[in-house]
């Protein structure tokens, strides 16, 4: 399945072959702030491996510019395991349009994210018609979240060892301030906001 936007081209696996896999690899790398060695193709390779379905976008060459991995959690709940984009194609809204595209074509009814990252919880804002994803999620529907004393659900050690290298998103601004004053818990590196949204549809099941 192949969806045209502009020059680039959406597509979805469920078996994602060696060469995504070594152009995601890259990708991973500078996205996350950490060298592409053999520890990060071979971390990239697992995470994809886990997935149910993964999406990725192409340019007009051929080169992989962004992709997403999915997870069926069940209760139909897709968790979005994994999202980059190449930095030089970030803030154009890439991200959110995929991940816009799967819920319309694969229409779970909820989407669960681990992360660190502002720009996830606004893709989540965003495909849930939700003001802040910290304070609408259902932890239920979360698998470990835990509810810490500010509120705001937390999968506490999810990242053994930290998960980003040079910087952290978390240092960055959500909603007026940066998501670690807002999320005291991700002062420690290991732990991940665990959220989640009901996906809404329209009448004719699109959303």
């Amino acid at each position: 399945m192949a969806i045209e936007q502009g020059s680039l081209q959406m597509q979805y696996t469920t078996n994602p072959s060696g060469l995504i896999i070594v152009q995601a690899a890259p990708l991973v790398a500078a996205g996350f702030g950490r060298p592409d060695d053999d520890h990060n193709r071979t971390d990239t390779e697992a995470h994809l491996g886990e997935a149910d379905i993964v999406q990725y976008v192409l340019d007009e060459e051929g080169r992989l510019i962004a992709f997403a991995a999915f997870k069926d959690i069940g209760n139909r709940a897709v968790e979005l395991s994994g999202i980059v984009t190449n930095p030089s194609k970030q803030r154009k809204g890439i991200g959110l349009r995929m991940v816009q595209d799967f819920v319309g074509t694969q229409q779970p009814q909820d989407l669960v994210a681990y992360t660190r990252n502002p720009a996830i919880l606004r893709i989540m804002n965003e495909v849930g018609g939700v003001d802040n994803v910290l304070t609408s999620t259902d932890a239920a529907v979360v698998p470990e979240a835990e509810i810490s004393d500010d509120g705001i659900p937390y999968h506490f050690g999810r990242y053994v060892g930290g998960l980003y290298g040079n910087y952290d998103p978390a240092t960055r601004e959500y909603i007026g301030r940066t998501l670690i004053e807002q999320a005291v818990a991700l002062v420690d590196p290991r732990n991940a906001l665990a959220v989640a949204v009901k996906v809404p549809y329209n009448e004719r099941g699109t959303s």
